[in-house]
């Protein structure tokens, strides 16, 4: 029988991303909930299965792969794209959905996960002890997996170990959560929010009864109906503890740990672009001293030997990034760092050169269309010659520019795909990282909520709207633009 006492696991199930780093919730939540008193550890499953794959191949890891010919996925070369992880997971149309995933996990050979959270389960859940499970799902991709886990637990500990779902995922679909009262049979919560606040106040040694739904941003179900409340205020990030990354096995990361993600804001200053959902996520700007962001890279450096950061932010303003600059070249800072930010007349010569002084190597720009007119009905707020000359300014300061470009937004026309693909060949020839990527339906963006207006096919809406398991959507396209759609895509850097 589970005891509060013995510690809480901290999980990141297989998301067939990048294992270059770890995925910054989980060393985040694990610090949180140490704050507060309560024993966690880390497990990154994602990283597990990269290691799975190369002892025992990719094709005894996830069994579906083996009588998939569709992923065509070589053993040397697991990590392909998003629609290969949901055609692994058999998400396959709008028409699955949470039950279809739950019927699933029950049934043999539909749960290609099946060896890994097997493993997981016995080594690390039964065999060492666990008083909580909390699951970061950020994915729709590591639904299925989730569940899974969540299923064995249940049926091995029955309701001894709390199980806690949270992340990303939960707080876009917890409006859709009510029409599947079954997921709760599997869970004790659904945290919504900022999770890092939630969870302490929920594990807090007190007396709750089963299915008490009273923490401020946890959902439960009691009797059938979902229940719960909102979260109180926005996290102050000046009290966030500094990720427990000396908790993790770095050993198991491309770059050994010598690479580390970093947050100095939430939320993003802009607020606008009516295709992104970081409004959804995060209503409020929220923006860290420069002091405290070089004071958390010296100590990561000092005690663990990174060398690079990589900024997760949803964005980074100049006036932040120069300050940032500034105090790592007042400290003699030496560590490589990489920045995500908008363009604009304040993103000059002068700051990029400050910026790579300071040790920026790179730099995410979401330039998204070179159509001015697109850009204009995305009410993203960029000029494009000023994202040119932004863009020139970061290489003739060294530092490289990824930039990211979308075709096929609503409205879009051939006339404005082709400005984007001459955009994207100018920038590139520039010596910039350009990727090209397809417009999708955003669930939570400003398209989603107003999605009668954008798409006028009642069947298409009427599929969006009832899908309680996908965060991004195919776009319904004429023919001939869907196809330079995907031409302007297939080229990419």
């Amino acid at each position: 029988m589970s005891s509060r006492a013995e510690p809480v696991s901290v999980v990141f199930p297989p998301f067939w991303g990048s294992t270059s780093m770890p995925y910054l919730s989980v060393p985040l939540l694990v610090s949180a909930l140490r704050s507060h008193g309560i024993e966690a550890r880390p497990f990154d499953l994602n990283a597990w299965l990269r290691r799975m794959s190369a002892e025992g191949g990719l094709r005894g890891a996830v069994a579906r792969v083996e009588t998939d010919p569709r992923l065509q996925i070589p053993e040397d070369l697991p990590w392909r794209t998003h629609a290969d992880a949901l055609r692994v997971s058999g998400i396959t149309g709008l028409g699955i959905g949470l039950r279809e995933i739950l019927d699933r996990i029950w049934t043999a050979g539909e749960t290609p996960y099946e060896k890994l959270i097997r493993e997981f389960v016995e080594c690390k859940i039964l065999a060492e002890g666990c008083g909580g499970v909390c699951i970061a799902v950020v994915s729709e991709t590591q639904v299925q997996p989730s569940l899974l886990l969540a299923a064995m637990i249940r049926a091995a500990c029955g309701d001894d170990v709390p199980i806690i779902l949270g992340g990303r995922w939960c707080s876009l679909v917890a409006d859709t959560l009510p029409q599947c009262s079954q997921l709760f049979d599997l869970l004790d919560a659904v945290a919504v929010g900022e999770a890092d606040q939630t969870l302490p106040q929920y594990f807090v040694p007190r007396k709750r009864s089963a299915g008490d739904g009273a923490c401020p941003g946890m959902l439960s179900c009691n009797q059938g109906r979902i229940t719960g409340r909102a979260a109180v205020g926005a996290v102050d990030l000046s009290l966030v503890a500094i990720p427990a990354f000396e908790a993790m096995d770095l050993g198991l990361y491309d770059r050994g740990g010598t690479i580390l993600p970093i947050q100095a804001s939430r939320g993003c200053y802009h607020g606008r672009c009516r295709f992104c959902n970081y409004v959804a996520l995060n209503p409020t700007y929220r923006c860290r001293a420069a002091s405290a962001v070089a004071d958390e890279m010296a100590q990561l450096s000092h005690t663990l030997g990174a060398e690079s950061f990589a900024f997760c932010d949803d964005v980074m303003s100049p006036t932040f990034l120069s300050d940032l600059a500034k105090t790592l070249l007042e400290r003699g800072s030496n560590v490589e760092w990489s920045a995500i930010t908008r363009s604009s007349d304040h993103f000059d010569l002068a700051l990029c050169e400050l910026l790579a002084s300071a040790g920026c190597r790179k730099v995410f720009l979401g330039l998204e269309s070179g159509s001015q007119g697109v850009l204009n009905s995305l009410c993203k707020g960029l000029n494009v010659d000023v994202s040119f000359r932004s863009v020139r300014n970061c290489v003739e300061a060294g530092i490289t520019p990824a930039v990211s470009l979308m075709v096929g937004t609503p409205g879009e026309t051939h006339a404005d795909v082709t400005e984007t693909r001459r955009f994207a060949d100018a920038l590139r020839r520039d010596g910039a990282d350009v990727t090209v990527l397809e417009f999708l339906l955003a669930r939570g963006s400003w398209y989603w909520r107003h999605i009668e207006q954008v798409v006028p096919l009642s069947w298409y809406c009427e599929s969006v709207r009832s899908n309680d398991l996908m965060l991004n959507f195919r776009f319904p396209r004429p023919v001939d633009l869907q196809h330079e759609v995907e031409r302007a895509t297939q080229v990419n850097v």
